[in-house]
């Protein structure tokens, strides 16, 4: 066997999306009337934000891309935001106020984002942006402009760490 060959250690996938499919089904199928009242109900998480982020949950890796690619502009403008206020830079609660400052949660949930974080990763210097998942089978994008910080695939963690370029990786874990 050459040196330089592939050696397949194991297909992996999203777990537990055939859940989300179910909610999107049945979503998607509510009259207007009762998507007003879902938003009353839901009023952190309504309709639009909701359907939108589970198609991305559910959808394929080339769905994620090209959403990633039309906002593109929007997921930088909320890296800086995520910067400039350091939200990140010493303890845990800093995750907590970056979601809830009021310019960054609008960008995410107009990005279909349900939060951003370090945790989920195993790198402590990327913005992780969980579109979302069950336990720990979640799905994302990740920002690392140093290439060499960004964390290696992983069958026990992350199983997916794909390349979109400018720092930003598509990530899956398990």
């Amino acid at each position: 066997m050459k040196q330089d060959a592939w050696k397949l250690q194991a297909v992996r996938g999203l777990g537990m999306t055939n859940f989300g499919r179910q909610m999107l089904t049945v979503l998607e199928g509510l009259p207007a009337a009762e998507r007003a009242r879902y938003n009353q109900t839901h009023p952190r998480a309504e309709y639009d934000f909701t359907v939108g982020n589970i198609r991305l949950w559910v959808g394929s890796d080339a769905d994620i891309e090209a959403h990633f690619t039309r906002r593109q502009a929007d997921f930088e403008k909320t890296v800086r935001l995520l910067q400039t206020g350091a939200y990140f830079a010493s303890d845990s609660a800093g995750e907590a106020a970056a979601n809830a400052d009021p310019a960054i949660n609008a960008l995410l949930k107009s990005l279909y984002i349900s939060r951003v974080t370090r945790k989920s990763t195993d790198c402590d210097a990327c913005f992780a942006f969980v579109i979302g998942g069950l336990i720990d089978n979640t799905v994302g994008l990740l920002y690392e402009p140093d290439k060499r910080k960004v964390p290696a695939m992983n069958p026990e963690s992350l199983i997916v760490v794909k390349p979109l370029g400018h720092g930003w990786y598509l990530f899956k874990t398990t």
